[in-house]
């Protein structure tokens, strides 16, 4: 009995609060609400995929370069040693950028385009006028709303990091190679290169009894 008195209290209270508002008008807020809800699904949605679109493509990119790693350790005369140390920095950049979007993909707790009985069905709501009671879902969809936009952080901030990862591994992998090519040419410097000079030919000298020509008037 206490109960139903306080719900019937609340109720009086919302509908003092919201008693005002057309019942046309508080429909189109509740349908607002419920859009910018089911917005944000799709646009975690869409990052969704886009995130298992990079851990797909890093765990491949850093299976090969890290696999192409390796054949160096296996024929030094096959693949040189710097090429193999660009390959895997490439292959590194290129696994973080699939665990960060593998981190960005777990699962999360999204507000849903929609009430349950639980909150609908509230007796201080059904003691409401109806336009009261659409105000009233229209508030817990904006909780629902302000809870997505900071679950949303997480995932587009992942997403960002990996793709950076992704397009920067051939660059990190070029550079390393770079600098692994120019610090082995300064530590083991090259022999010294060929004279190619042409050598000079002795003059065959004159045969006995035949003057030269430079000694002939």
């Amino acid at each position: 009995m206490l109960q139903t008195s306080v719900d019937a209290t609340e109720g009086s209270e919302h509908d003092a609060l919201f008693g005002g508002v057309s019942k046309e008008t508080a429909a189109e807020i509740l349908k607002q609400a419920q859009a910018v809800v089911a917005a944000q699904h799709a646009a975690g949605a869409a990052v969704d995929s886009k995130l298992a679109t990079v851990l797909g493509q890093g765990v491949a990119i850093s299976t090969a370069a890290l696999g192409a790693a390796t054949l160096p350790l296996a024929s030094t005369g096959w693949m040189p040693g710097w090429a193999g140390i660009g390959l895997l920095v490439a292959g590194v950049c290129a696994a973080g950028g699939a665990l960060t979007a593998w981190f960005g993909l777990r699962p999360r707790e999204w507000a849903a385009p929609g009430l349950s009985p639980q909150k609908v069905a509230l007796p201080s709501v059904l003691a409401s006028k109806p336009q009261t009671a659409m105000m009233l879902m229209a508030w817990s969809y904006q909780d629902g709303a302000e809870e997505n936009r900071r679950i949303a952080v997480g995932p587009s901030r992942a997403l960002r990091f990996a793709l950076g990862l992704l397009i920067a591994s051939p660059a990190a992998g070029s550079f390393a190679a770079g600098s692994a090519w120019t610090w082995i040419a300064v530590r083991q410097p090259s022999s010294a290169p060929p004279n190619l000079s042409v050598p000079a030919v002795p003059r065959p000298s004159a045969p006995a009894g035949v003057p030269n020509r430079r000694d002939s008037p």
